[in-house]
């Protein structure tokens, strides 16, 4: 809608999982960077948390994006808040083995034959957990720890990341046998006021427009409001794009930021 006024060839500020606007400000690029590492080394379990909105779900996707470009095998649960006898099925089905009503028994046997199958071809498989924290049984989490004792000699036959909120910590704690296998962590934070500026200027440079379209009192604006949460950030800057499109300004404004956020807050509040 306003892409043509800012001469863009798409829109900036989408919340989704399109590569090419991958930013990486300090602490992300570090958090890539052990995960990349965990990946090619082939460890058993990564822990990977942050507040919401922060980036863990773009990361994974990076992650997935990196395994593949490798030769390797992985799938990504979304969301692990499933029945202990639904999980290990559900697995089986995200790697193309549609098993439904199997026993266990007999879903570990097919996991554990599809992942030996892979090393046999020199190709490791992945699982990437994504929301971990609303994992709410525990049993679940002992199927997550089941699959990690899957080995084939002395290496284990999957690689597992865990990603969450924070207090994934204590829904891990109720399986001190998967806590115990946890052997890298990262931690993602929100973006400084400075990082924030970045991020906007790498987005709507990626979206083919220029870097100065917001002014620096619209920044700190949106970075206040947002505390640097580049979902938050991606959310206020596209309507305050759009609001400005509306006035017919040639660059974001305060007045346009604000406008933006009284809509924000005008929605949350009918919910």
């Amino acid at each position: 809608m306003y892409e043509a006024h800012w001469n863009l060839t798409n829109k900036p500020f989408r919340n989704d999982l399109d590569m090419s606007f991958a930013f990486f400000w300090e602490g992300y690029e570090e958090a890539v960077a052990r995960m990349q590492y965990w990946a090619a080394d082939g460890k058993r379990l990564a822990l990977l948390t942050g507040p919401p909105g922060v980036g863990k779900s773009f990361l994974l996707a990076l992650l997935s994006r990196d395994i593949r470009r490798r030769g390797d095998i992985t799938a990504t649960v979304p969301n692990p808040s499933l029945a202990p006898a639904e999980f290990l099925q559900y697995v089986l089905a995200l790697y193309g083995h549609d098993q439904t009503g199997v026993r266990k028994s007999e879903s570990l046997t097919l996991l554990t034959n599809f992942a030996s199958e892979n090393a046999a071809q020199n190709i490791r498989t992945y699982l990437l957990i994504d929301d971990a924290h609303a994992i709410g049984d525990r049993e679940t989490l002992e199927e997550i720890n089941l699959i990690l004792n899957l080995a084939e000699g002395p290496r284990p036959l999957f690689s597992i990341v865990l990603s969450g909120e924070p207090g994934v910590r204590n829904v891990i704690a109720q399986c001190p046998g998967l806590r115990q296998k946890i052997e890298m962590g990262a931690g993602l934070s929100p973006l400084s006021r400075d990082e924030t500026e970045r991020y906007l200027s790498h987005r709507l440079g990626v979206a083919g427009g220029q870097g100065d379209i917001f002014k620096g009192a619209a920044i700190d604006a949106l970075h206040n409001w947002s505390k640097g949460v580049p979902r938050l950030v991606n959310t206020a800057a596209d309507l305050a794009l759009l609001a400005a499109f509306g006035e017919g300004k040639t660059r974001v404004d305060v007045a346009a930021v604000e406008s933006g956020l009284e809509e924000i807050e005008s929605q949350t509040s009918a919910a």
